[in-house]
């Protein structure tokens, strides 16, 4: 078991904050703290306890119920909270009452989750609140922060195997295993210069737009990128047909204008799913059915009407994998 490197303040006489860097990406820890599956694995404490019961429902107004087992004498112990703030991946409030009470009133957790910017590990900050710093006093007495630390090992020990699985998973060839992350964004409108076509000539048409645009010296200019837009109606790019619409297209700064025969278009301001996924081109279509399938389903998002679309981050020319940026609109 790994040894636990927690960072502890006290914000207030009456709070407690936390800090732990895991190496995993944050969707792993995210889903630690949310699925019950695995949140029975992990939020044992000491031990010899176990966790029979574990219910999560996952959603802001959501309630959550944990019971405590100690296998060697049947010593039982239970709490349950409500879930006040559900910010996929990113954040998570919930209060927090013991059946029977070892510190007076209600605590209030608030989780948040940090991804390093090569998305290898996630730092986990959680801060507790207790209604007075008599309440804190008394729980800090009982050993809590030991018991955080044992039970944060676990996590860690439970992620290791988690991200180890992915990536066997990966290099097995399992679809999916795709290396994916997904957040929710608010976008500016952005404007691009697109080709119009259908899906089953989009090789001749990236070929056609990537020449249009280094002909105009635009490829490598700053805030230029090449992407490909799903018009409105064409379903987001979940199980799209051969003659679906699809513009290959660049993205365009302000005061840039569209090389012709490419004709300037806009992609709405509004708030999207976001997919960043690593890998190469071929897994693209398995890639978009993961992220408008189960992905959203993660987020607890729904797609709405509006262009979807991809930004092509890297091409992989210096042999790292292509990164490619999916969106879709949400409500």
């Amino acid at each position: 078991m790994p040894t636990s490197t927690l960072t502890i303040t006290n914000p207030s006489p009456s709070e407690l904050r936390i800090q732990r860097t895991f190496d995993a990406p944050r969707r792993l820890v995210w889903e630690a703290h949310t699925k019950p599956e695995y949140i029975r694995q992990w939020l044992v404490g000491y031990d010899g306890w176990s966790m029979p019961v574990c219910e999560f429902d996952a959603r802001e107004g959501g309630t959550y119920r944990y019971e405590w087992l100690k296998d060697a004498t049947g010593e039982r112990m239970g709490m349950s909270g409500t879930i006040r703030e559900f910010t996929p991946i990113e954040r998570l409030v919930a209060t927090e009452r013991f059946d029977e009470a070892w510190y007076p009133g209600e605590c209030v957790n608030t989780s948040e989750f940090a991804e390093s910017a090569d998305g290898s590990q996630t730092t986990l900050t959680v801060t507790s609140r207790w209604e007075s710093e008599e309440a804190f006093k008394t729980a800090a007495e009982t050993g809590m922060v030991d018991g955080m630390e044992f039970t944060y090992d676990h996590l860690a020990d439970l992620l290791g195997t988690l991200t180890a699985n992915a990536d066997d998973a990966a290099t097995a060839g399992d679809p999916t295993a795709l290396d994916i992350r997904y957040d929710v964004v608010d976008l500016a409108e952005q404007r691009i210069a697109r080709l119009r076509g259908v899906l089953s000539e989009a090789g001749a048409n990236w070929g056609q737009t990537y020449q249009i645009a280094q002909a105009a010296g635009l490829l490598g200019q700053p805030g230029v990128v090449t992407a490909s837009v799903l018009p409105e109606g064409t379903g987001g790019g979940a199980g799209p047909g051969g003659d679906m619409v699809y513009d290959t297209a660049i993205t365009l700064p302000d005061g840039v204008e569209p090389p012709a025969p490419l004709v300037e278009d806009r992609i709405p301001a509004g708030r999207y799913a976001r997919a960043i996924y690593t890998g190469p081109f071929e897994g693209l279509s398995t890639a978009w059915a993961t992220f408008t399938g189960p992905g959203l389903a993660t987020l607890r998002a729904t797609m709405t009407s509006g262009p979807a679309f991809e930004i092509y981050r890297s091409t992989g020319e210096d042999g790292t994998p292509p990164v490619t940026e999916l969106h879709v609109p949400i409500g």
